[in-house]
C-alpha cells in the first residue's frame, strides 16, 4: 500500500506581538509504503512479515525572505545590496528578517529564532513479524518489531 499527502498552513505568528510580519508557514509532504505478506508453513504454522517506510518532509519557515522583509521596510536595490555586502550576499534569499532592540520602548523585534527556516525531514523503517502456532483451542504468537531511522550514504 501507498500513501501520500501534503498540506500546506500558517500557525503562530512569525513574531510577537509584531502581527504585520504573518504567520509562520508549514510545508509538509508524507509518502508512506507498507506491505504485509503471510505464509502457511502447515495449516497450525504461521507466519506474518509486515514492513514500511514513512518519509516525511516538514519546513517551517517565516513568509519572508530577508531582501523581502528590508524592501518592505523601505530599503531601495542600492540599501539592500550594501546590507547584502555586509551580512554576505546568500543571506538576503534565507527566509527571516534582522532582530532589532528598541532600548526598552518597545517589545524587542527577535528575528524569530530557529522556526525563521527549519528543516525537520523525518524517514523512519518499520519491520515486524508473528509467528503463530495453533494447538488445539490454543493459539501460541511470538512477534517482534524493529523500528528506525535510516542512515543515507551518497555514492560518489
Amino acid at each position: 500500500m501507498y500513501n501520500v499527502s501534503a498540506q500546506v498552513n500558517a500557525t503562530l505568528p512569525v513574531v510577537s506581538p509584531y502581527t504585520g510580519l504573518g504567520l509562520t508557514q508549514n510545508d509538509r509532504k508524507n509518502h508512506t509504503l507498507s506491505f504485509s505478506f503471510t505464509h502457511a508453513f502447515r495449516s497450525t504454522i504461521v507466519n506474518e512479515a509486515r514492513g514500511g517506510f514513512n518519509r516525511q518532509a516538514l519546513l517551517r519557515h517565516s513568509n519572508t525572505t530577508l531582501q523581502g522583509f528590508l524592501s518592505s521596510v523601505g530599503f531601495n536595490q542600492s540599501d539592500i545590496d550594501a546590507y547584502g555586502s555586509v551580512v554576505g550576499p546568500f543571506a538576503l534569499s534565507t527566509f527571516g528578517h534582522p532582530a532589532i532592540n528598541f532600548s526598552g520602548t518597545f517589545a524587542t523585534f527577535s528575528n524569530g529564532g530557529r522556526n525563521t527556516f527549519r528543516p525537520l525531514d523525518q524517514n523512519l523503517v518499520t519491520f515486524g513479524d508473528t509467528l503463530t502456532w495453533i494447538v488445539g483451542k490454543h493459539d501460541f504468537r511470538r512477534a517482534g518489531t524493529w523500528c528506525g531511522m535510516p542512515q543515507w550514504t551518497a555514492l560518489l
